[in-house]
């Protein structure tokens, strides 16, 4: 008999704080974890886990991920592993059919860097707001809704959580919480 933790008993486990602070790549995790506390719960504060009809779920548990781009741009050594023009523009269609197979009620499109922005080049909200057929929104953090053939659809675009909105302390979470509060009644239908 396999005596091993669930999935979803390992995430109930959060990282001591002395690991969630030298664990850069966990700090994406973390703010990702609030803005989905925010979507689903109302609040960002608390316990990850949420009531549903079949008993208590982690938030992880009630979303999906996908990635812009399916390859990697990672420099050896380093966390920094941006996409390039070329990687955000081929996998393209795959992100188009991933959405639609997905008919997400809301999208966070999260890793919009400074830099792309200010260029408008390609990057994540490049992405995705191109899947979606806009052109990208040119302030940061913004909410678009878009009209899809299953419903209405919150994409809110973000800087990237690790440096950005790692915890609800950083100036940018409460740039981005008024969107996220606005696309919460949509996550509920």
């Amino acid at each position: 008999m396999d005596m091993s933790p669930s999935p979803s008993a390992l995430r109930r486990s959060p990282l001591p704080s002395t690991a969630r602070d030298r664990i850069h790549a966990k700090n994406h995790m973390v703010g990702t974890e609030l803005a989905l506390r925010v979507l689903i719960g109302g609040v960002a504060d608390g316990f990850p886990e949420i009531a549903t009809d079949s008993g208590a779920a982690h938030v992880f548990d009630c979303f999906a991920l996908a990635n812009a781009t399916l390859c990697s741009a990672a420099e050896p050594s380093t966390a920094r592993s941006e996409g390039s023009p070329a990687m955000f523009s081929n996998c393209q269609l795959h992100l188009r059919v991933t959405i639609r197979i997905l008919e997400p009620t809301i999208v966070i499109a999260q890793g919009w860097t400074k830099g792309a922005a200010q260029a408008n080049g390609p990057s994540t909200a490049w992405a995705v707001s191109t899947a979606f057929g806009s052109r990208v929104p040119l302030s940061d953090p913004t909410l678009t809704r878009f009209s899809e053939s299953w419903g209405s659809v919150a994409v809110i675009t973000a800087y990237h959580p690790a440096q950005h909105w790692p915890s609800t302390g950083h100036s940018y979470w409460h740039r981005l919480l008024p969107l996220l509060q606005q696309a919460r009644p949509q996550s509920e239908n």
